[in-house]
């Protein structure tokens, strides 16, 4: 009788096992399926509602790392710098607030576009402090 009891335990006991490999299976994928869906900076800037000073971003101010503010906000454009349809104009801006820059641009006078303004908010790390 110990026999058939030691089997039946072991029976009851693969289904939970088996289930609960496919809820954390489950779990796993849904995971992965959310956070690839998700835009790039919210996955790449874990500190987005980090608080800058000028000074903070005034120790970014070349091409090789060049943070800028801008509206309030604060960015980290050193990897859009080659990018950048206006060339080496970017650079003005690196390490200051260039709000006045990006809203009339050096070489006509004229805003950035709208298509600029959501390329920016890809490269948000942060806040400008008051």
């Amino acid at each position: 009788m110990d026999d058939n009891l030691e089997k039946n335990k072991k029976t009851s006991v693969r289904p939970v096992i088996i289930i609960s490999l496919a809820v954390l299976g489950l779990g796993s994928a849904v995971f992965y399926l959310v956070t690839r869906s998700m835009p790039k900076d919210l996955t790449a800037n874990r500190n987005f509602q980090k608080v800058y000073s000028l000074s903070d971003i005034s120790q970014h101010n070349n091409a090789g790392d060049c943070w800028m503010a801008i509206s309030g906000s604060v960015y980290d454009v050193t990897d859009f710098i080659p990018e950048h349809p206006g060339g080496d104009n970017i650079l003005l801006g690196c390490g200051k607030d260039a709000t006045s820059m990006f809203n009339q641009r050096p070489n006509d006078g004229t805003s950035h576009s709208g298509r600029a303004r959501s390329i920016l908010e890809n490269y948000k790390i942060g806040t400008l402090s008051k």
